[in-house]
């Protein structure tokens, strides 16, 4: 792509133009979450990123709406199913998926049990999956920190890594229904 965001520890996310020819970038945007940012994603076709923050939202945004500006309101607004529960709210980790033309979903983790899967075409609340980790590891409602998700180069897997013994987990995408 042509663009590049930078996400971390503040609210700010900055939006970067790359030059290949003489290897430079410029800022050219910013947009800005409630609180700190922990990771972002860019979509197969480099037109959306997404970011997850601190505060339980994944922010989604239309690089072709931000160019200009210091400020823009996000395509999306994506909740953690565990708003209000501090210890659990954080979303940590934030995919697109990147197989074919019929794949296209994001993945975020929440801190603990937590990842969605979220209709990426429609962006509507009631097009997300939400799967809950329970690996049987543990004191009762202690729960497992989520530190990873990825997707296999096809999309046909979703890969989630938990803390400790949890391991990685695989689910296979079920394409036929899309």
């Amino acid at each position: 792509g042509k663009f590049a965001v930078a996400a971390g520890d503040s609210s700010q996310v900055i939006i970067f133009a790359l030059h290949p020819q003489t290897s430079a970038f410029e800022r050219v945007a910013s947009v800005r979450g409630a609180e700190a940012a922990f990771s972002c994603a860019w979509n197969r076709h480099s037109t959306e990123f997404a970011v997850s923050f601190q505060d339980g939202t994944v922010r989604v945004w239309d690089v072709r709406q931000t160019i200009g500006l210091e400020s823009s309101s996000p395509l999306a607004l994506l909740r953690a199913t565990q708003q209000g529960n501090r210890n659990a709210e954080a979303c940590r980790a934030v995919k697109f998926s990147t197989g074919g033309p019929s794949i296209d979903l994001l993945a975020f983790a929440e801190h603990l049990n937590v990842v969605n899967l979220q209709d990426a075409r429609t962006w509507a609340e009631g097009d997300r999956q939400v799967l809950r980790m329970d690996t049987g590891a543990g004191s009762a409602g202690a729960g497992v920190n989520v530190c990873g998700i990825d997707w296999s180069p096809e999309s046909r897997s979703l890969y989630v890594g938990l803390e400790g013994a949890g391991g990685v987990l695989e689910y296979e995408m079920d394409l036929g229904k899309r």
